[in-house]
């Protein structure tokens, strides 16, 4: 029997613009994409700033007018973000608007992905677990902490594991999920050996400097105490012979 004679190879494909345009057309592609990220962040950013729990969304069936900056899409956008996470779901625009500056500078795109889609989902719960261990302030009108629903089911949850009192349960706990969403946020963010170095290092001398200048402060401010308790200098002269 005959053997079949081999298939020709396949001719390459066709190139329709000359490599250095299309990788030009690629990178002005990906630029593109990042500006959309951006813009895309900014408008999640402004549904949280303007979010009013009385906004009509799933939530809440009104027939009020929506307080925010984008109407009834952005109430029922905001709305379960701000009742799921707190405070913790202005991670999700700081991803947004950090990875769309880092598409349209061509910085880290080619770990966009798993940052976004690994880091994301976990730093955001961390860091709303962690919101949930601090006191809210005055002008939080939620029925739920700063965390959210998950923040405070995460942190109370954990809480209740350790074998210790409440207070300082709550506090390991604050830290522990502080420390983790402050990794998670970073790893979420696309930060390199070389950006965390640098971030690093420069609150290593932001703290050096305030610590420095708070002592010029508290030294200045005990020899002023010290000048004052002395009292004026005209006093403790004695008085001179005639």
């Amino acid at each position: 029997m005959f053997s079949p004679e081999p298939e020709p190879d396949a001719p390459p494909s066709p190139r329709w613009l000359p490599p250095r345009v299309a990788n030009a057309a690629r990178r002005r592609g990906v630029e593109l994409i990042g500006l959309a990220l951006v813009g895309a962040g900014g408008a999640v950013a402004a549904t949280l700033w303007s979010h009013h729990p009385d906004d009509p969304s799933f939530f809440n069936a009104t027939g009020e007018a929506a307080h925010n900056l984008l109407g009834a899409f952005g109430a029922s956008l905001a709305d379960p973000m701000i009742r799921g996470l707190g405070l913790a779901a202005w991670a999700v625009p700081a991803v947004l608007t950090v990875w769309g500056a880092r598409l349209a500078a061509h910085k880290g795109e080619g770990r966009i992905w798993s940052r976004i889609l690994i880091g994301a989902p976990i730093a955001a719960p961390l860091a709303a677990a962690f919101a949930a261990t601090n006191a809210p302030h005055a002008n939080w009108i939620h029925p739920f902490g700063l965390g959210g629903a998950l923040g405070d089911s995460i942190a109370a949850g954990t809480a209740s594991l350790l074998p210790m009192s409440l207070e300082g349960a709550i506090l390991t706990v604050s830290l522990g999920f502080g420390a983790l969403a402050l990794g998670g946020m970073g790893f979420a963010l696309g930060l390199d050996r070389g950006e965390s170095l640098s971030i690093l290092r420069w609150m290593g001398i932001g703290l050096a400097e305030a610590t420095r200048k708070t002592g010029a402060l508290l030294l200045g401010a005990g020899g002023a105490a010290a000048r004052k308790a002395r009292g004026p200098r005209s006093a403790r002269l004695s008085t001179p012979d005639p």
